[in-house]
């Protein structure tokens, strides 16, 4: 009997190691994305790294835990701990995705910020007498929908930059929730904008009669849903 519960103990812990590392370089692929955000303010950057970096040492030391356990009903606590405690692939994931399609969001609506400087010195130097009026109508509706996006990427990067794992508390938990499905309709939000912004460029190009490249073309639909 001794001998089937070692056994037992043995697998358990064999697999509970293979998932911590698993969360680990999970983590770590994460950090490393976070530290390579451009748009993101270092403040959310930080935030979001130290709770990726308490997390694996929590998770390490939790192993080391788990490794010496001689009690069966000690060891199944401690594995169980490693998802309800610790919020990787439910939090902590989903909060580096978010802020990547805030980073990416934003970086898009920079470029489409140029895009739209470019096309007004343009509508402004068509010849005198032409009718610009539809013109700058799409162009200032472009410029209202880029500031829409950067406003909604900023929204879903404040939301979930903060959030801590609620180890348990159901309160904390539904709170986390309810930010991430916001910022998530933040980034789809601000993704609608900027397609609308493109499809504004596309109308002013074809309104100007296709006089002149604009470089870089009016391209805004990339996927950023986190």
């Amino acid at each position: 009997m001794a001998q089937v519960q070692t056994q037992l103990m043995t697998r358990i812990k064999n697999a509970a190691d293979r998932e911590i590392q698993r969360r680990i370089t999970a983590l770590n692929s994460l950090l490393a994305r976070v530290q390579a955000f451009k748009r993101v303010s270092d403040s959310e950057k930080s935030s979001l790294a130290a709770t990726v970096q308490t997390q694996v040492s929590q998770l390490t030391t939790l192993k080391t835990k788990i490794d010496a356990d001689t009690d069966l009903t000690t060891l199944r606590t401690d594995v169980k701990s490693m998802t309800v405690a610790y919020r990787i692939f439910i939090l902590v994931i989903p909060q580096g995705k978010i802020l990547a399609a805030a980073d990416r969001l934003t970086t898009i609506a920079s470029s489409m910020a140029d895009i739209s400087t470019k096309l007004a010195a343009r509508i402004a130097a068509a010849p005198a007498g032409t009718d610009v009026s539809a013109l700058n109508a799409s162009l200032a509706d472009m410029n209202a929908k880029i500031a829409d996006a950067t406003t909604q990427a900023a929204n879903a990067a404040n939301a979930v930059a903060g959030l801590k794992p609620d180890n348990g508390d159901k309160t904390a938990m539904q709170s986390n929730d309810a930010a991430l499905k916001q910022a998530r309709a933040d980034i789809v939000a601000g993704t609608h904008d900027l397609t609308d912004a493109r499809h504004d460029a596309t109308d002013i190009i074809k309104g100007l009669h296709g006089s002149a490249k604009i470089s870089p073309s009016p391209t805004a639909s990339p996927s950023v849903t986190p």
